[in-house]
């Protein structure tokens, strides 16, 4: 077993320079940002730090004893393999088992038209949903005119869709631009539309999964940060 003051020096120098790196990130962009921490050094990175929690776990078995602290290092590492779970290295291997979701990709659906083929991104991989989407209605929506004079002015597109799983339709949606539709751990986006005859759209595509274990381990660490800075040091005040 590690040395318990290593595995401190460790766990804080990979916070520190995990909080360099996304403060960089922030300055170069979202998708230089996506390329880097999908790469391999990222990866090792990822896997380090993980590694570290745990030890740090098991090496202070007290913690054990402590639910707040417990809880907090739990979230930690929830985070971590909810950030991990969306990086192109680990889709590509969850691909390999068969075990993989559609990380993101894009639906071209014309009016009554229905489809699960989609267009995975960032390779342009042929992927398919276990269910299918059906457009009944592609429409934009204009705000109403002040005068004849005015241009038009776009409110909002809108895609009337359904969902169909085993030749029954389990779900009815209209999604717009900042009104996705969820379904199946997967968000269903307005992303772009055939500007030139209106005849198709484009629905974004993006899974959920490991966005949902970030927010449960946020949650963790709220609720062990909130238990240790201030339930605890309550409840003792209280029965001094």
């Amino acid at each position: 077993m590690l040395n318990k003051k290593i595995i401190l020096t460790m766990s804080f120098t990979l916070i520190t320079a995990l909080i360099i790196l996304c403060i960089v990130g922030a300055f170069l962009g979202a998708e230089p940002t996506e390329r880097a921490f999908s790469s391999v050094p990222f990866a090792v990175f990822w896997i380090a730090f993980i590694a570290i929690l745990l030890a740090g776990i098991f090496s202070f078995r007290n913690i054990f004893t402590k639910p707040a602290m417990f809880a907090m290092h739990f979230g930690f590492v929830l985070i971590i393999l909810g950030s991990m779970s969306e990086t192109e290295n680990c889709i590509a291997i969850a691909d390999k088992f068969g075990i993989g979701k559609i990380h993101r990709g894009k639906m071209i659906l014309f009016e009554g038209q229905s489809s699960n083929i989609v267009r995975a991104d960032p390779y342009g991989i042929t992927k398919m949903l276990p269910f299918s989407v059906k457009l009944n209605d592609f429409r934009v929506e204009y705000y109403p005119k002040q005068s004849p004079a005015e241009p038009n002015s776009v409110r909002g597109y809108f895609s009337d869709v359904e969902i169909i799983e085993d030749a029954n339709v389990v779900r009815t949606a209209s999604i717009a631009v900042n009104k996705p539709l969820h379904y199946a751990g997967y968000h269903f986006y307005q992303f772009g539309l055939d500007e030139n005859m209106g005849r198709y759209t484009i629905i974004e595509i993006v899974s959920d999964t490991g966005v949902i274990i970030v927010y449960v381990g946020f949650v963790f660490v709220c609720i062990g940060t909130f238990w240790h800075f201030w339930f605890e040091r309550l409840t003792k005040k209280r029965f001094q």
